[in-house]
């Protein structure tokens, strides 16, 4: 059963994706993956470096701060220059969508490699992963519309 619910959950969440790239457009739906990202790993990298600063857990626990920290950087940072439109938001677009890619294939292969069964939605992840880097290797695309850029 519980198979099952997370299959959904995939589809779903590929459904979702699907349609939101069609109708909102692929920018402006990672722009906001990226803006939830960010919001999620700010509220777990807060209270892992409160935790860690006021009474040492272990190696793990500063791990997980640095991680949490560095990824709330890197989306905080694709969200901000994407949305005031500067040069670097292609990079730091293109950094954000590497996480997402990068992240679950890292947790695949340690639950594989520990003998630990995969769950998750992994799948969803690696799917807006590469859709990122579709959207923002073209350079010949341009990623604000004509609409954007007379409402400034």
């Amino acid at each position: 059963m519980n198979i099952a619910v997370q299959l959904g959950w995939f589809i779903a969440l590929l459904i979702a994706l699907g349609y939101s790239i069609k109708y909102v457009g692929g920018p402006k739906t990672l722009w906001w993956s990226f803006a939830v990202s960010f919001l999620l790993c700010l509220w777990i990298a807060l209270p892992s470096i409160l935790r860690a600063i006021h009474r040492y857990h272990g190696f793990r626990s500063l791990l997980v701060s640095g991680v949490f920290s560095a990824l709330t950087a890197i989306y905080g940072e694709a969200c901000w220059t994407f949305w005031k439109r500067k040069p670097s938001a292609r990079a730091w677009a293109i950094a954000a969508s590497l996480t997402y890619i990068l992240v679950p294939l890292f947790i695949i292969w340690s639950k594989v490699h520990f003998f630990r069964p995969v769950r998750g939605c992994f799948g969803a992840m690696l799917g807006v992963g590469v859709a990122g880097l579709v959207v923002f290797c073209r350079r010949d695309q341009q990623h604000y519309s004509s609409r954007d850029q007379t409402d400034s």
